[in-house]
């Protein structure tokens, strides 16, 4: 009774995989990659969900596969790396986060039996965020703010002496 209850709660995610956002889908030799990525563009500091799909190239079934491995890099570091289990319902997701704008590289290759189906590599942009755009404004603003308030200060503080210095030299 479980399983019916879970398979039909995941019915709707399964039928429309990534009915959502943008797809890379690739031919790799005999076989059509599909990576289903939302929200589009990718935006540093938000939340992006990968879904996993592979077909043979006749679109007669998806291809068997019991895991993928994933690695995500850029700017010469790697951020993500990890083997991911096939979702028995539902597509095989991956959620991440991505901490800074760029070119980044996704790898992905899809295994059965230990054995490699076929890879893909992909090279995306991660746009910058608002709210870094935002707070770095956020930023100027209050130091030019810091600026005007100690400009004021040392005014107030000093102007009395400089303008009797002033009107004693006269």
């Amino acid at each position: 009774m479980y399983r019916i209850v879970v398979l039909l709660l995941a019915l709707p995610l399964y039928v429309s995989a990534h009915g959502s956002g943008v797809s890379i889908e690739r031919q790799v030799g005999e076989y059509f990659v599909d990576i289903g990525y939302s929200p589009s563009p990718i935006e540093e500091l938000a939340e992006v969900r990968f879904d996993f799909s592979l077909r043979r190239l006749d679109g007669s079934h998806e291809e068997p596969f019991d895991r993928i491995w994933v690695r995500i890099e850029g700017g010469g570091r790697t951020f993500f790396a990890s083997g991911i289990a096939k979702a028995e319902f539902g597509p095989t997701t991956l959620l991440f986060r991505f901490s800074q704008a760029g070119e980044h590289v996704l790898s992905v290759r899809y295994e059965n039996n230990g054995e490699i189906v076929t890879e893909l590599k992909e090279i995306f942009v991660v746009v910058p965020s608002e709210e870094r755009k935002i707070s770095s404004w956020y930023v100027v603003g209050c130091a030019v703010v810091t600026i005007f308030f100690a400009t004021g200060f040392l005014a107030g503080r000093y102007w009395p002496k400089l303008k009797r210095a002033g009107t004693a030299a006269h």
